[in-house]
């Protein structure tokens, strides 16, 4: 369900607002676990990370993503309209720091990327 190139999966296929996030991973976790084959557990999908949301194209490493958003501009959309793509879309999704608690910056750094 997860990896390295791919949005959260609470995110992708659940609903990742604060009301539904628990239940929704519960479901996904659930439904991952009897699937046939020998479960992965990607770096955050056990404590049910969901995406990130970008701000600014500034704070997106994909080149795929990057590429992307200069299309969604040239065809009309707005910047918002082009981030919220980006957001639900980038594999950066899948490469922001593990959140180890509820401080600033997910208690991994002190400063902000971007």
């Amino acid at each position: 369900m997860e990896n390295h190139d791919v949005p959260r999966s609470i995110s992708a296929f659940g609903n990742d607002s604060f009301a539904y996030r628990t239940i929704s991973g519960k479901a996904l976790a659930m439904s991952f676990m009897l699937l046939q084959g020998t479960p992965f557990i990607y770096q955050g999908q056990e404590i049910g990370m969901i995406n990130n949301q970008f701000e600014s194209i500034e704070q997106v490493d994909a080149v795929d993503s990057r590429n992307l958003y200069e299309s969604l501009i040239e065809t009309g959309a707005t910047v918002e309209e082009a981030m919220q793509v980006i957001s639900g879309t980038t594999r950066d999704n899948a490469r922001i720091p593990m959140q180890w608690d509820a401080s600033t910056f997910a208690g991994f750094s002190v400063k902000n990327r971007g």
